[in-house]
């Protein structure tokens, strides 16, 4: 009797005739314990390279299983480590520029809140009258013009590091400003 062939009631001795009227036992059963340790060993899945894929490569075309063989692989990606060592510093240069431009923002905007909450807080503060002659207003002023300037000196500087980072002529002025 051959192991696919088992003794169930109703049913005839060959259970081999259809999938559906085998037990869901009979695959255990023809394989010797012995065996199945050596047949389910793990192994890399390398897509089956056939006759239209090499066609498809001829017409200057490509099918996952030609970009997915591990010689190919291997060819086009010598460098890939370096590369993306490269982009991801050059990536920290750009978050660095970003970041000062970002820092230097936010001084300027908490300079600017600074000098609205001392002018709000000011109860006899009335700008309908003279505002032009109030001390407390020029003062407002001058650290707005100062926090002004200094941010715009930072942005120059991040702009310069950057340019010289990037190796970027300087002589091109931007018109553009950040701030």
């Amino acid at each position: 009797m051959n192991p696919f062939q088992k003794q169930i009631r109703g049913r005839s001795a060959d259970n081999t005739s259809s999938i559906y009227s085998r037990s869901t036992d009979t695959a255990k059963d023809a394989i010797p314990m012995t065996t199945i340790s050596t047949t389910l060993q793990i192994k890399p899945y390398l897509p089956e390279i056939n006759l239209l894929d090499h066609q498809i490569s001829m017409a200057r075309g490509s099918t996952m299983a030609l970009e997915a063989a591990t010689e190919r692989i291997q060819n086009t990606n010598p460098n890939l480590k370096a590369e993306r060592m490269q982009q991801h510093s050059q990536q920290g240069l750009e978050n660095n520029f970003y970041s000062k431009c970002f820092e230097s923002f936010h001084q300027l905007v908490c300079a600017t809140m600074d000098a609205t909450q001392s002018l709000a807080l000011q109860y006899h503060f009335n700008p309908a009258k003279s505002p032009s002659g109030d001390p407390r207003l020029i003062r407002a002023i001058v650290l707005l013009r100062v926090a002004l300037d200094k941010s715009r000196a930072e942005e120059t500087s991040a702009e310069q590091e950057w340019k010289q980072q990037w190796r970027v002529s300087s002589v091109r002025q931007s018109s553009l400003r950040w701030l």
